[in-house]
């Protein structure tokens, strides 16, 4: 799974797209193939999921449209009946408000995400996403020995700004320093710790 989501992000945005165009042709395509019995309303939101996590909420509002454009051009087709000319109408809006509701909870999970692994004053990683990023780094590269990194982020707004150390030991990192100043972070080089 993780595969498939590392290929995705690596692809642009129209290539997304198109990717969405065809889910939601062959999800409409097999809602009409198999008529009216056979829901496929859960099917809908894949395309609309992808193209939001993939290619940005503006991408995802209209794919919402889409899908319930699709939804509704399939039920037109199919014959269904319903006891006001309305009924279609209002189904459509619902629909399209179910897939707006899974675009704005999917983009709000998105950006929370990147807030986690964000400092809010500075914008730049922390250091959830350092470590992340060195352990993906570490597990698929060459390195496969000890590896010693420094890595200096701000504590808050008051605070003066520390470096930590972190150690790759037999495939975990664990925190070997904290350097308060560069005083104690040359005290620390010289007895062997990284700094």
């Amino acid at each position: 799974m993780s595969n498939i989501i590392e290929y995705l992000n690596n692809q642009s945005k129209s290539v997304i797209i198109i990717l969405g165009i065809i889910l939601v042709g062959i999800v409409g395509f097999l809602d009409y193939a198999t008529g009216q019995e056979i829901s496929w309303s859960i099917f809908y939101i894949l395309p609309v999921s992808i193209v939001t996590l993939f290619a940005g909420v503006i991408a995802g509002i209209i794919f919402s449209f889409v899908g319930a454009a699709v939804w509704f051009i399939n039920d037109i087709i199919e014959g269904m009946t319903y006891s006001s000319y309305l009924i279609p109408y209002w189904n459509t809006l619902v629909r399209f408000a179910i897939f707006l509701v899974v675009t704005y909870i999917l983009y709000i999970s998105k950006r929370e995400s990147r807030s986690a692994r964000t400092d809010f004053l500075t914008g730049i990683s922390n250091r959830r996403h350092f470590v992340e990023s060195g352990d993906k780094l570490l597990n698929s590269s060459k390195y496969k020995s000890y590896l010693t990194v420094a890595y200096i982020f701000p504590v808050s707004q008051s605070r003066w700004p520390y470096p930590v150390c972190d150690l790759k030991k037999d495939g975990f990192f664990s925190r070997q320093v904290v350097c308060i100043s560069f005083l104690s972070c040359y005290e620390a080089s010289q007895r062997g710790h990284c700094c």
